[in-house]
């Protein structure tokens, strides 16, 4: 039982992941050209990337600021290239992506120095996405769960997007960096 419950949750992150995928891909249209991904961690959504763009001409980089989860990510994905950095410093040249993606990670780094980061990465008129998984909260048990969790969120400073607390950064930005934020 146990291993078909880890099964069903992978396969339904990576059914999440197509979806969140195609529904961009439709939206900005991207054929060709290369995509950083942010906070990739241990390359869950990377993996789903790689299969559901598989015939398109891009390229992925992931991203993730700690050592271990590098290690990790190149264990179980060798042939695709990962740089440690955080969002707020880019190992990357000025304006050399055409779209960088955060899946399930803006809320580490939703700040204006990140976005001033990824303004300078991407290629103009290049696009920045957001993914997130949002939580039902309506469900008890889940509400409950919350509760426990929110006070330590709070003093870590961490944002999540259920509270909207995560689009005053793009308010806070001393420039216009990107377009008018969209939900898909």
């Amino acid at each position: 039982m146990r291993r078909f419950g880890r099964l069903s949750y992978q396969r339904s992150q990576s059914l999440l992941a197509e979806s969140s995928i195609a529904g961009q891909r439709q939206d900005c249209s991207y054929r060709s050209g290369q995509i950083l991904e942010l906070g990739s961690g241990t390359g869950k959504f990377t993996r789903v990337m790689l299969e559901v763009l598989k015939d398109e001409d891009v390229q992925i980089i992931a991203s993730d600021p700690l050592g271990n989860m590098c290690e990790h990510f190149k264990r179980l994905l060798p042939d695709t290239e990962i740089i440690q950095c955080a969002a707020e410093n880019i190992r990357l040249p000025d304006a050399s992506v055409d779209v960088v993606i955060a899946s399930q990670s803006f809320h580490w780094f939703a700040n204006t120095t990140a976005l001033e980061e990824i303004n300078r990465v991407l290629v103009p008129g290049g696009l920045f996405g957001i993914i997130w998984v949002l939580k039902d909260f309506s469900t008890p048990w889940m509400a409950e769960l919350w509760k426990f969790f929110a006070p330590l969120y709070k003093e870590n400073s961490i944002i999540y997007p259920f509270e909207e607390e995560w689009k005053n950064v793009f308010n806070l930005t001393p420039r216009k960096l990107l377009a008018t934020l969209k939900k898909i």
